[in-house]
């Protein structure tokens, strides 16, 4: 924290405004928390952090988050309705007390999440994550796999994607594929086949 001190306080700013993301469980400790905003609130260094896991210790008229995901591996994560809705939340408690607040989603599924988020935020609703609910949302997350592949690899590349396998109901691959066979499957069709029959999809 002082190397940083030191960096912020002799750099010429030009009129901008600076922002620090700090990475780590070390720096969400309460007591460095209380020192980041001793040093980041003189400093007028506004904190950029993952609100999912913990408020930045410090925000100036600016508020910015970066989200990477709330999986065991970064990045590797497709956010819910209900995670984005309460993003939504945090974000305008922040905007009540006139702030500006910035949203920039950093993980793999980034495109689809940012838009789903926008047209909540515009609208109160969400679209369908892949524009239908049932089989077809399956279907199109695993026939862009490459195949053969077997169930410990399929989890890993798409089980973090979510699926709406009826309305109002998402639940992410890994839920599906933990119940089938641990073998090889050879293509597209066959894992399909195998999750209609697990799950009775239709």
């Amino acid at each position: 924290l002082g190397e940083a001190e030191k960096f912020f306080a002799n750099i010429n700013r030009e009129d901008l405004t600076l922002v620090w993301e700090t990475r780590g469980p070390e720096w969400e400790k309460p007591q460095v928390m209380e020192k980041l905003r001793q040093v980041l609130s003189r400093l007028n260094v506004v904190q950029v952090t993952d609100p999912f896991r913990i408020l930045p210790a410090y925000t100036s008229r600016i508020v910015y988050f970066r989200l990477h995901g709330l999986g065991k591996e970064l990045y590797y994560y497709q956010y819910t309705d209900e995670e984005l809705r309460r993003l939504g939340e945090i974000a305008k408690s922040f905007e009540a007390e006139g702030k500006t607040v910035y949203v920039l989603f950093n993980n793999l599924s980034m495109f689809e999440d940012g838009l789903r988020f926008i047209q909540y935020l515009s609208s109160g609703k969400f679209p369908k994550i892949t524009g239908a609910a049932g089989l077809e949302p399956v279907k199109s997350v695993i026939a862009k796999t490459r195949y053969p592949a077997p169930k410990s690899m399929l989890i890993k590349k798409v089980g973090w994607r979510l699926v709406e396998i009826e309305d109002g109901r998402q639940v992410r691959l890994a839920e599906l594929l933990a119940e089938l066979p641990s073998k090889t499957y050879k293509n597209a069709e066959e894992l399909l086949n195998a999750l209609k029959n697990a799950k009775k999809l239709d």
